[in-house]
């Protein structure tokens, strides 16, 4: 069974493929697989294949059944140890082999012989031939189990997150429009009255006029970003090949007025194609550099570099400044919907950094940060190679 193979397996599929191997033997037992649940300590499913004999006293596992510490079943499972029960001196009737060979196995494979006449060579259970053949299908089907387990945790906790992500594009959506309209209201509110009383304001009055209107600029600008928020997560993508170097140009070209009069010194190697769509990207680098462009703006002799690594099919590519910098435990909070950790000074770069790891995320990449206070800025942005 090639690893390729395993990894498309379901539990299910994974079970069915051993009890079909078991079944070919001679004399045949009846079969018992059970997928055993750790951390809620009952029985997550259960397979059978010929009619089980209970003699022994203990009867088949069923699905969400608690834990039986006396259950050979589970004292194998928790062990990681084989285990035979012997009907006499020489009659077998139970093996029990743990999936695969490690304490807290995620499965157990019962073979019952009641009834089939099994008796054991030289008062041996197994013959060394034998336990190394049950070894091999033990350790392969534990590894198939082990993968399709963690596949169908994985695709599980992925439609989780898809139907969280589109509750949160609803609600985006929903509060962007509720709240654009009522405040650009209260700012033209607050720009008629201020108008009409003209001469009768006195100086503290007119101040906390000009107070209320930033606030409503400020909130205005907030409803701008959670509209982008929401334009980003419904945008199709049109991914195509994309020459970085071409679409960084095109950015810079852009972002001359915060360059206009400056001293910069690009240190731009030449960088490797990616796939993705070029109007978003575009917008994730016109961010990006609007940033490190006001990270610098102090900086009389600035520096702004972009190199990149290529490592497995991707694109890592390293932005980085010599400005000013911000301290390290801001980090993280920088891509967080409306953090101001670092104040903005431009119009540049409206996306925003939340949604600049959004859009990242949605091409299959990441995106981090790092600097030190004083000593700049440095963006890292991994995003998916195309093909030469």
């Amino acid at each position: 069974m090639s690893t390729a193979l395993i990894a498309r397996l379901t539990p299910s599929e994974v079970v069915s493929t051993l009890l079909t191997v078991c079944a070919s033997l001679t004399p045949a037992p009846a079969l018992e697989v059970v997928l055993l649940d750790w951390k809620l300590r009952e029985v997550k499913e259960s397979y059978s294949l010929g009619r089980l004999r209970t003699e022994s006293g203990q009867p088949g596992l069923c699905k969400g059944q608690r834990f039986d510490p006396d259950h050979p079943a589970i004292q194998v499972a928790q062990t990681g140890q084989a285990r035979q029960d012997l009907a006499g001196s020489r009659q077998l009737e139970s093996i029990w082999l743990p999936l695969p060979c490690h304490p807290q196995s995620p499965g157990v494979l019962g073979l019952h012989f009641s009834g089939t006449q099994a008796t054991l060579p030289d008062a041996k259970v197994w013959t060394e031939d034998e336990q190394l053949w049950w070894h091999a299908v033990t350790s392969m089907t534990g590894l198939a189990l082990n993968r399709a387990l963690d596949y169908a945790a994985l695709a599980e906790r992925t439609e989780q997150l898809e139907e969280s992500n589109a509750e949160l594009r609803g609600y985006t959506h929903a509060l962007s429009h509720n709240l654009g309209e009522p405040i650009e209201r209260v700012s033209n509110f607050l720009k008629l009255a201020e108008r009409r009383l003209g001469s009768q304001l006195d100086s503290k009055t007119r101040r906390l006029f000009e107070l209320g209107r930033r606030e409503a600029e400020q909130l205005a600008g907030r409803v701008m970003e959670l509209r982008a928020l929401a334009l980003v997560e419904r945008q199709s993508m049109r991914v195509t090949p994309i020459d970085l170097n071409v679409l960084l140009v095109q950015v810079r070209r852009i972002l001359e007025p915060l360059t206009r009069g400056r001293r910069i010194h690009w240190l731009i190697d030449d960088l490797p194609r990616v796939k993705g769509d070029a109007l978003l990207l575009w917008q994730v680098f016109v961010e990006l550099l609007a940033f490190v462009l006001e990270d610098t703006w102090e900086q009389p002799d600035t520096q702004i570099g972009i190199d990149a690594q290529v490592p497995d099919g991707f694109v890592v590519l390293r932005l980085w400044d010599n400005g000013r910098g911000f301290p390290a435990a801001i980090g993280e909070r920088l891509f967080e919907v409306f953090d101001r950790s670092v104040p903005r000074q431009s119009e540049f770069g409206r996306l925003g950094l939340s949604n600049v790891r959004r859009v990242v995320g949605r091409h299959g990449g990441r995106i981090r940060v790092e600097s030190v206070e004083g000593q700049g800025v440095t963006f890292f942005v991994t995003l998916p190679r195309a093909g030469d």
